[in-house]
């Protein structure tokens, strides 16, 4: 019998999209086992209100996303990250802030779609880091996401967000290391954190 495909939904702030993201992605795909990550910026952070425009930080998103599949080394055989832009949409329909598991089941439903109907239905399943734990007290139906989606935990890695935010601000060039060469591009040529602190 076919094993169900597993998709991770990896959603965040992205602010910006770095290469600590994407070893985190390469985690969930060869050290976790997930075959596809679905990357979501949130459009509107419940927790969150200071972030840059969502068309920056999905940008960033796609172009850090669409770089894994061509950087070496390559990708396994078979597996897909995208960046998606279902929140963005909801934000069409509904009033913000969009809840963590409203977003789960209608990217569920929007690419649970995609599957041939001989295949088992894939496993989809919601990728945290550990700080986001702390959290869960603030969350809605934390209850009813780990029942019908499950959480995956992933490692974290040196490099935060914030401390690019911070050497972009203080116009430390270093930055530039640490993010993927097409975001950095996106960075500079919309003037993004540029004398700002995080």
């Amino acid at each position: 019998m076919t094993k169900p495909r597993k998709i991770a939904v990896y959603g965040g702030s992205f602010n910006p999209f770095g290469c600590h993201h994407q070893d985190i992605i390469r985690w969930l795909i060869e050290e976790a086992g997930f075959s596809t990550v679905l990357v979501v910026p949130a459009a509107a952070h419940a927790l969150k209100s200071d972030l840059p425009e969502y068309i920056h930080r999905y940008n960033m998103s796609h172009l850090g996303s669409t770089d894994l599949h061509y950087a070496m080394p390559s990708l396994p055989f078979g597996s897909t990250v995208t960046a998606i832009d279902t929140e963005g949409r909801m934000l069409q329909k509904h009033k913000p802030p969009i809840y963590t598991y409203d977003l789960l089941n209608a990217i569920k439903e929007q690419y649970g779609q995609r599957f041939s109907s001989a295949e088992p239905v894939p496993e989809f399943k919601f990728a945290i880091g550990p700080d986001v734990r702390d959290e869960f007290d603030k969350w809605k139906c934390v209850e009813d996401i780990e029942r019908e989606f499950g959480f995956v935990d992933v490692p974290v890695f040196s490099m935060r967000a914030t401390n690019l935010r911070e050497m972009i601000g203080a116009g430390n060039n270093l930055w530039k290391r640490h993010v993927p060469r097409p975001v950095a591009q996106y960075i500079e040529r919309n003037g993004l954190y540029q004398n700002k602190a995080a």
